[in-house]
């Protein structure tokens, strides 16, 4: 019977088979590879290709669920969209005087300053981002829906959204509380007057 002869690691000192069971396993591969390359062929060739397949297999799981996290966030996305409103609220700064605030839009996957530019230069009007709002001087709230509509479906695919237009009444000075009733004391309508700093009373 003929003697089978042990190969020994430098590294280790164990027999190369039993390279893997100890804390210096990457150095003894290294070493085996270097030096005897047929040992280190007949112990780790299918070992390392097993290896590829269960990295590969990881990989592929991990692209299933990262598709599937996506797939989930472009659905969520989507449905918060076509659930948004958005708000054209007309605001009176003085009797003629009026201002437009859109609220809303952030949720879409529009940009705010490209848009803030596309209203000034449609509305050749002043049109700047408060808080996530645009902010735009004249009364064009009519013009500004049918704008949106339109930039809502071109830009982002989407169609159908609500828009709904409110106005904010400015709320009137205590000088032109005190004028109205002024007047309508001259003429005959009203037994009040006005006190500054409180209701209307009785004359």
């Amino acid at each position: 019977m003929a003697l089978v002869e042990t190969l020994y690691c430098r590294i280790c000192t164990f027999p190369v088979d039993f390279c893997d069971y100890n804390k210096k396993a990457t150095k003894c591969k290294a070493w085996l590879q270097e030096n005897h390359p047929a040992e280190y062929e007949r112990l780790y060739a299918n070992k390392e290709s097993e290896d590829v397949d269960e990295k590969t297999k990881k990989v592929e799981e991990s692209l299933k669920k990262m598709e599937l996290r996506q797939e989930k966030k472009d659905k969520k996305e989507l449905e918060d969209q076509q659930n948004s409103k958005i708000i054209i609220k007309t605001i009176e700064r003085t009797k003629r005087k009026r201002s437009i605030e859109i609220q809303g839009l952030e949720v879409f996957p529009l940009n705010l300053k490209k848009l803030s530019k596309k209203f000034s230069n449609k509305f050749a009007t002043g049109c700047s981002i408060v808080d996530n709002k645009l902010v735009l001087q004249g009364d064009l709230a009519d013009d500004i829906e049918v704008f949106i509509n339109q930039l809502l479906k071109e830009e982002a695919g989407l169609d159908g959204i609500k828009v709904e237009k409110i106005v904010a009444k400015r709320k009137k000075t205590e000088e032109e509380l005190a004028a109205e009733a002024a007047a309508a004391i001259a003429s005959g309508t009203s037994t009040a007057k006005y006190v500054k700093g409180d209701e209307l009373k009785k004359a």
